[in-house]
C-alpha cells in the first residue's frame, strides 16, 4: 500500500487530512490527486476537495482534517528571516510520515523546502516553492513538480 498525504501551507497555518492508503503513488491516484491539489485556492476549498477525495477514492469512515500555527509545527517546519521552511530531514516519520507528500503554497512567500538525505537528521537539497505552486516528495527525499 503507497500512502499519501496532502498539505496546504498558508501565512499562518499548515492544513493537512489524515494519510490516504493505496495507490497514491504517480500512475496509481497520485497523478490525480496531484491536480486536484493544484486547483485547491483556499483551507476551505481544500478541506471540501479532501473529503471529496476521501468519499470517492478512500471512503474512511473516521477522516480528519487539521490545521496547526506554522510556528508551533517545529522541528518540521521553522519560519527564518520570515521564510517558512519545510524540514524533511528533522524526524520524517513524527510528523510527514507518508511516502508522497504533497505541498501547495497558498502563502504570500516562497516556501524553502529542505530534503532529507540517507542519513538521519543531516540536510539534503533544498528547493523552493513559490506562492501558487505545487510540489509532491517521496520519502521526503525527492522534489518535483509534475
Amino acid at each position: 500500500m503507497t500512502r499519501g498525504k496532502a498539505f496546504l501551507i498558508d501565512n499562518i497555518y499548515i492544513h493537512y487530512h489524515d494519510e490516504f492508503n493505496g495507490d497514491m503513488y504517480r500512475e496509481g491516484y497520485g497523478q490525480n490527486f496531484y491536480d486536484t491539489l493544484k486547483t485547491v485556492k483556499n483551507p476551505k476549498d481544500f478541506f471540501a476537495k479532501m473529503r471529496r477525495w476521501n468519499k470517492n477514492h478512500h471512503n474512511y469512515s473516521d477522516f480528519e482534517l487539521h490545521k496547526e500555527l506554522l510556528h508551533e509545527t517545529e522541528p518540521f517546519i521553522k519560519i527564518i528571516d520570515g521564510i517558512v521552511n519545510v524540514r524533511f530531514e528533522k524526524d520524517y516519520y513524527d510528523f510527514w510520515f507518508s511516502d508522497y507528500v504533497y505541498l501547495k503554497n497558498i502563502s504570500s512567500k516562497p516556501i524553502l523546502v529542505v530534503l532529507r538525505t540517507g542519513y538521519a537528521g543531516i540536510a539534503g537539497e533544498q528547493h523552493i516553492l513559490k506562492p501558487g505552486e505545487t510540489a509532491v516528495s517521496n520519502f521526503g527525499k525527492t522534489f518535483e513538480k509534475w
